[in-house]
């Protein structure tokens, strides 16, 4: 579904990135439960016995004052496929291997690469669960928020979903559950997360429940 300006949806980007785009604008006016294998080049191996839900488009909006503009199919894709490389390395690499993914780190432009693989590693990843024996992964549909200029040009795609694990460790059973804000900037034939805004809900064995929230945006 494509619409035109929609205060509801398009909160994220005013809430979560509002220094970004500020900057940006300035500049400019001068399958459900089925198996996926992991990020190419990504060194996650999934666990057989394990289930992994891949990200589907949900609800498209567009914010912008072009008539014509609108998110095509290769780049709705493009940034679809850049938010479940997020999901592989952040929160099913820790599960199947016990750290986040190498490739991890790439994900992010300069701007918020330090925060995201330091200070908010906690609330952006699963790090600290360790290995899991098994699991299950579940995830809504991802609504897809993009901005673009008076002339048509792409600005920002901005995604929001949901990520639900049930996981058995060692020592028991564990429910992580994420709430996930990315908004994406197109760098050259990629899109790098340049502004995010993750809430991260775990209630591990023989600990009490911990929820964190990491806000960080860039330009």
């Amino acid at each position: 579904m494509a619409g035109g300006r929609n205060s509801s949806s398009f909160s994220f980007f005013r809430r979560g990135t509002a220094l970004v785009i500020g900057l940006l604008f300035v500049a400019s006016c001068s399958s459900g439960g089925k198996k996926h294998a992991s990020a190419e080049g990504s060194t996650t191996a999934p666990n057989p016995k394990s289930t992994q839900q891949a990200l589907k488009a949900g609800t498209v909006w567009m914010e912008t004052w072009a008539p014509s503009a609108q998110l095509d199919k290769k780049t709705k894709q493009k940034v679809l496929d850049a938010a479940q490389k997020y999901v592989d390395r952040a929160y099913l690499a820790p599960l199947n291997t016990g750290d986040v993914d190498p490739l991890y780190d790439g994900l992010f432009n300069p701007q918020v690469r330090a925060a995201a693989t330091g200070a908010d590693r906690n609330a952006l990843t699963d790090a600290v669960t360790g290995k899991a024996s098994i699991y299950a992964q579940t995830a809504t549909p991802v609504q897809l928020s993009a901005l673009a200029d008076g002339t048509g040009n792409l600005l920002y795609v901005a995604t929001n979903f949901n990520v639900k694990v049930n996981a058995t460790f060692d020592v028991g059973k564990a429910n992580l559950a994420h709430n996930v804000e990315l908004t994406f900037a197109r760098d050259g034939k990629d899109w790098t997360i340049v502004a995010y805004r993750v809430r991260t809900s775990r209630k591990l064995p023989h600990a009490k429940t911990t929820t964190t929230t990491a806000k960080r945006s860039g330009s």
